[in-house]
């Protein structure tokens, strides 16, 4: 069965209102592991799936503000570095979406972009949030103070490394792998209708 183009608009948003749920909460699981959160990668998943539409800046947004309340809000240069960076993953998505609509790519040429994506999320993240640190006034403003404040953050890297490549991928590639899966599926049926006609169709009198 063929869904409706609004159908399909609204699978996608359930979807991502679940990834919503689960980064969230994931704020509070994952409370020993610095950094090592899907947030980025539901961020360029969502820009991803869902495009350019006005909607999908919502998405890290909401799952910071809703953690952020119930953790607790932070110094405002550090906040806005934080929430700027997540919505340059939406844009991440967004470009991965229009580059993939390219048949010329391969699964190996999708995935090199989606880590690249990924990574390139992550750098943003250390080196502006590192950067409202020292704003903020945690060290001083001076070239020696950002020096400093990156020096710190480079185990948190890491982190931040690891969990977004690993959430982007996983994401990715279960998407991928259902869709492969639903292809196959269609593409079975699609070759059983030809045979299913052929057997229904009723035995006339042979004409001469």
């Amino acid at each position: 069965m063929q869904l409706s183009a609004n159908q399909k608009v609204a699978f996608k948003l359930s979807i991502v209102g679940l990834l919503i749920v689960a980064a969230v909460f994931s704020r509070f699981w994952l409370v020993d592991w610095p950094n090592f959160k899907p947030v980025a990668a539901v961020a360029i998943f969502a820009g991803f799936l869902l495009g350019s539409r006005w909607l999908v800046w919502m998405v890290p947004l909401l799952i910071l503000f809703i953690s952020d309340w119930s953790i607790g809000f932070y110094v405002w240069p550090v906040m806005v570095s934080v929430y700027l960076s997540m919505l340059t993953a939406v844009y991440v998505g967004i470009v991965l979406a229009r580059q993939f609509r390219q048949k010329t790519l391969g699964p190996v040429q999708r995935m090199a972009g989606i880590a690249f994506g990924s990574l390139s999320v992550s750098v943003l993240f250390f080196l502006t949030s590192n950067a409202s640190v020292v704003l903020a006034g945690w060290y001083p403003l001076s070239w020696t103070g950002f020096l400093e404040s990156y020096l710190a953050g480079l185990p948190f890297l890491r982190f931040t490394v690891m969990g977004d490549l690993l959430f982007t991928m996983v994401l990715f590639g279960s998407h991928f792998a259902i869709l492969a899966v639903i292809s196959k599926r269609r593409a079975a049926i699609a070759s059983q209708l030809p045979l299913l006609g052929t057997a229904a169709a009723p035995n006339g009198p042979v004409c001469t």
